[in-house]
């Protein structure tokens, strides 16, 4: 039901407002007399547009929808989001740039090497610049 409500509302509108609504939306359920929609993305539908989105619901779901129910958008959501996808990926990187290190410092040092053995332990437990510290003048 809800691609025959996106339909009817890419139909309904122009194009451009069809696109804006349907990446910015998400449809979700009608319950009792209420059809819920939460915001993705920090847009205003205008009172105009609301009653345009809740005729088609009701050409979908029936009369028996009453009411139009939009959640705003949380912009507080997508910021933690956002602050931590760039925390996986700064740690991604690390982990990266950590075996690409060890790779150089097997080849200097011969993997099979106590020194190795020691100064791997000690940048996988506490990092690259506590070796650098300490081994590299």
């Amino acid at each position: 039901m809800k691609a025959q409500l996106k339909r009817k509302i890419a139909g309904v509108f122009e194009a451009d407002m069809a696109y804006q609504i349907l990446t910015s939306c998400d449809f979700g359920a009608a319950v009792k007399n209420k059809y819920y929609i939460k915001l993705i993305k920090n847009i205003t539908l205008s009172d105009h547009i609301k009653f345009k989105i809740l005729q088609e619901v009701r050409a979908v779901y029936g009369n028996d929808i009453e009411q139009l129910q939009v959640i705003p958008f949380d912009e507080s959501k997508q910021v933690a989001n956002s602050t931590t996808e760039y925390q996986k990926t700064t740690v991604l990187q690390q982990q990266i740039s950590d075996e690409d290190y060890l790779s150089e410092l097997s080849k200097e040092l011969g993997s099979n090497s106590t020194w190795y053995k020691v100064r791997e332990s000690l940048i996988k437990s506490y990092g690259q610049a506590i070796d650098k510290s300490w081994f590299i003048h």
